[in-house]
């Protein structure tokens, strides 16, 4: 079953029914909560890269970055040539 959702989670995972996605790297399945798509939730997945397989959790979080940062891109709609007189700035949480 394919999914539409643009989280980066899904170019590692593949849903199989309603509730439930696996694993591409080692085909575990892991519950994503609810069969309805409003109270899913992708914590068990992001968990399981993290700890099963490091190397794909490190891909997963830069593309996080990437699809972030587009997103935020969007959301202000800067021309090309005024980003790149901007200087990079990273936000953290205190």
């Amino acid at each position: 079953m394919a999914s539409v959702n643009s989280n980066p989670i899904w170019l590692y995972f593949e849903k199989v029914d309603l509730s439930k996605a696996k694993c591409k790297d080692c085909d575990k399945i892991y519950s994503l909560g609810s069969e309805k798509p409003k109270f899913q939730t992708l914590h068990g997945l992001k968990t399981h890269l993290a700890k099963c397989h490091k190397d794909v959790n490190e891909a997963y979080l830069k593309k996080v970055s990437e699809h972030s940062e587009a997103s935020a891109r969007k959301k202000i709609k800067l021309d090309p040539e005024a980003e790149r007189t901007l200087p990079n700035f990273v936000l953290c949480r205190q």
